[in-house]
């Protein structure tokens, strides 16, 4: 059964909890991924050593290769591959490019509609033209969000900012105040195409003394499709206000004046 969720409030938090936004593209290996000159050229279109990402350099990852066949022990190997890494002057915008999927991802964002998404509609436009995938197997996109400022001492206290149905054993009048720690895992139907992780759970914070609270969604779509500019956009954007329902769905209207409060 498919998800249904009011209409998110698109305005802006002030002072949201954002602490990591990841977009992800997967697609039919490309292995001249790792030539110089298509990484400079892919750089280029996004602007250069004059652009958002005037850092460049190579980055080197692991594929398990698995052989074998019909009455053959499968092997399985290791073998490196080399992509590109470009990176804002202060670090907190990356670009990852890899013969088999580019991510964007921030440490820093503001908003969707006048940053994230036209970064991310550059970076997909640059790689249907410089790497020229022919099919797109998975699109996710992952906000990760840990609430610190609130400064609470105790696990039982979220029982005011995060939705009741969520805390679940954290509100047991016996169990709750013996409870040291939490950690919960979901998987949504969201619709016919996309689906959500969700993990969250209390967090203690080691350098504060304080109990945070960990929200992580991941919404993704997977199965072969042509490599698109313009569907994969248009389903960015839906996986973003995905994201957003569930964010407001999991907390009360309490914490939410708070992150709306400058």
């Amino acid at each position: 059964m498919a998800l249904s969720l009011p209409d998110p409030d698109t305005s802006r938090l002030p002072r949201s909890p954002l602490e990591l936004v990841i977009c992800q593209i997967r697609f039919d290996k490309r292995l001249r991924v790792g030539e110089a000159p298509l990484a400079l050229a892919f750089h280029e279109e996004l602007g250069g050593s004059a652009g958002p990402y005037p850092q460049l350099g190579d980055i080197e990852g692991q594929e398990l290769v698995v052989s074998g066949g019909i009455g053959i022990e499968p092997q399985a190997q290791s073998r490196a591959s080399t992509g590109w890494r470009l990176s804002s002057e202060t670090g907190d915008w990356i670009v990852t490019l890899m013969p088999d999927h580019v991510s964007l991802e921030t440490t820093s964002y503001t908003t969707w509609e006048d940053d994230f998404q036209p970064r991310l509609k550059a970076l997909i436009e640059a790689t249907a033209k410089c790497v020229e995938p022919a099919i797109e197997q998975r699109l996710g996109l992952r906000y990760v969000d840990r609430i610190r400022e609130l400064e609470l001492t105790s696990i039982g206290a979220w029982r005011d900012y995060i939705a009741p149905e969520l805390l679940g054993p954290i509100l047991h009048e016996q169990l709750g105040p013996a409870i040291a720690g939490a950690a919960q895992q979901l998987l949504l139907h969201v619709d016919d195409h996309v689906r959500a992780g969700v993990r969250h759970g209390p967090v203690s914070n080691d350098e504060s003394g304080y109990i945070d609270y960990l929200l992580d969604y991941d919404l993704f779509r997977q199965g072969g499709r042509p490599f698109d500019v313009e569907g994969l956009v248009s389903a960015t954007e839906q996986l973003n206000l995905g994201a957003l329902q569930l964010f407001q769905t999991s907390v009360t209207e309490q914490l939410l004046d708070i992150f709306r409060t400058s």
